[in-house]
Order: C-alpha cells, then structure tokens, then sequence
C-alpha cells in the first residue's frame, strides 16, 4: 500500500516476469476449459486495479459478469497487453478470452489465494454466481 496508486501496476508486472504456471479447470456456465492461465478475472464494473479497463462491456445491473481469462502466453506478449488494459484494448487479443457469464467455477491443479478486489478472503477453488437485483448499487 506503501506505493500508492501504482501498487496494482507494480504487482500486474512482477507477476508478468514470474509467469509461473497456473493450471486449472474453468467451468463457463455449462462448459468445461481445462488450461494454463496468466490470470483469470470476474468483474462486474468496467475498471479494476488504477484505472485498468479490464472488462470494458461490463455493466453492473445486466445480470452477468464479465470474465476474463488470460491464456497463457510469453512474457513479451503478457507485457504488451499490460499496456492496452487501461484502455481496454486487449479485449480482441488471442489470448484474451472475455466471457459474460451468469456463473462459472475455478479449480485450479494447486489451490492458490483468493484475492477479491485486493483482499485475500480464502483459497480456492471457488464457484461465483450472479445474484441479479440482490443489493443496490448507486452509480
């Protein structure tokens, strides 16, 4: 936190130049992916971290969310889409696969810690299903 606003950017790229190997079993509504991921994302607004755009067609009152997963790709490739997140110009990318979902499931090979908007609240695997009109949101 010591670092401000850039904190999220300092992590996305240390995370970047790691690009450890991230297995797991995504289920999309009904669909089964099983692969190696840079990340995987569930959003329910158009911005996360300092100003990243990374679910640019997310909107909070449709009903779904907005999932995006990052195959895994090159240090060189990860780096290049870091720089069009905050324009939400990686959507459209080969590697990038964006899914409006009402529900989907992580089971990664290795649990990991579950971190919701930079807070860790548990581990995995986790099952996320959207509640529409649960609570309101003043926009």
């Amino acid at each position: 936190r010591w670092l401000g606003g850039q904190c999220y950017n300092i992590a996305s790229i240390i995370e970047v130049l790691r690009n450890k190997p991230r297995l797991a079993k995504v289920k999309i509504d009904k669909q089964n992916i099983a692969g190696d991921y840079g990340f995987i994302l569930g959003c329910n607004t158009i911005y996360t971290g300092n100003a990243m755009k990374m679910a640019p067609l997310a909107q909070t009152n449709d009903g779904l969310i907005d999932l995006i997963v990052l195959r895994k790709a090159s240090r060189l490739t990860l780096l290049y889409l870091f720089t069009k997140l905050f324009k939400g110009r990686h959507v459209g990318n080969p590697a990038v696969v964006y899914h409006q979902v009402k529900q989907f499931s992580i089971e990664p090979i290795d649990d990991h810690v579950l971190n919701v908007d930079g807070e860790i609240i548990g581990c995995t695997p986790v099952k996320v299903k959207v509640m529409k009109g649960m609570i309101d949101v003043l926009v």
